[in-house]
């Protein structure tokens, strides 16, 4: 990471640094395990613990043998993701129980109103936590940055990185800008160094990039009367495991609604589709 502050030359060092330093971080071990998530809701649906009972709602995690209560007309759908992942879609009015594998109507609810069915091996495959949906959804519907996130960021698959796309700093009084843009990659290498007076590139050749290696891609903006700006972009190419995963799941065809939501969640919480892991890079001016 040193290596890479000092190759950044006059960009802020505090906003490279920061970059880097996501590059470094392993994920946190889990909270206790859940088993699905809400993937749908019509209706008066709860869940209960004991004599305690509480609303569900969109994208809740639903825990092992939880009890589930659905109003005359309910309608919930729930996405059990894994190896042997599945959606089931649950009908009131009754009360139900999430058990491994299945989810079984209890005395004097209709079985009936229990329909399941598997996930695809695709999206089986998704390495999905379902405590985390609530927080993807959450950030998923977020409004966009205004100056428009630059791009690559995140996790990506290798062809995502031939071009690359920024905006003009906000808010600047020396435009129009001259830009340098480079490719760092971990080690402090710079692998593309280049001026240009467009907020995008595309590297001729493109560069060789290493399936789950750490980039970060840096641009510094020159305008009239010696204004400055400098940007710090972090990025990271899926391993080939992942990029095999990530592929087999967008080539799904057609898709009920849950399925597209575990699709959504499965690919975010991979690091696609702005996940909570990036840094949203800002410029740093000066002037």
């Amino acid at each position: 990471m040193m290596a890479l502050c000092k190759v950044a030359g006059r960009l802020a060092a505090r906003t490279l640094c920061a970059a880097l330093a996501s590059l470094l971080l392993a994920p946190g071990a889990r909270a206790a395990e859940a088993l699905a998530f809400v993937t749908g809701i019509e209706g008066s649906a709860r869940i209960e613990r004991g004599a305690a009972a509480r609303p569900l709602a969109l994208l809740d995690a639903v825990a092992r043998d939880a009890r589930l209560a659905l109003a005359g007309g309910a309608r919930l759908t729930l996405a059990v993701p894994g190896e042997q992942g599945f959606v089931v879609e649950i009908s009131g009015p009754g009360r139900f129980a999430l058990q491994p594998g299945t989810v079984i109507a209890l005395p004097g609810t209709d079985p009936a109103f229990v329909v399941r069915r598997d996930l695809s091996p695709a999206l089986r495959a998704l390495r999905i936590d379902p405590r985390g949906a609530v927080r993807a959804g959450a950030s998923m519907r977020g409004p966009s940055t205004a100056e428009g996130p630059p791009a690559p960021r995140g996790a990506i698959l290798p062809e995502d990185a031939r071009e690359f796309t920024w905006t003009q700093p906000p808010g600047t009084p020396g435009g129009p800008f001259e830009y340098e843009c480079r490719l760092i990659d971990g080690q402090g290498a710079v692998l593309v160094r280049v001026h240009t007076s467009d907020p995008h590139l595309r590297p001729d050749p493109a560069p060789a990039l290493e399936p789950g290696a750490a980039y970060v891609w840096t641009v510094e903006a020159t305008g009239r009367g010696n204004a400055r700006a400098s940007l710090a972009v972090e990025f990271r190419v899926l391993s080939q495991e992942d990029q095999l995963r990530v592929r087999a799941a967008l080539a799904e065809g057609a898709l009920p609604e849950a399925e597209r939501v575990v699709r959504r969640i499965g690919l975010y919480q991979m690091g696609l589709a702005g996940a909570p892991s990036e840094i949203i890079p800002h410029w740093q001016r000066d002037w």
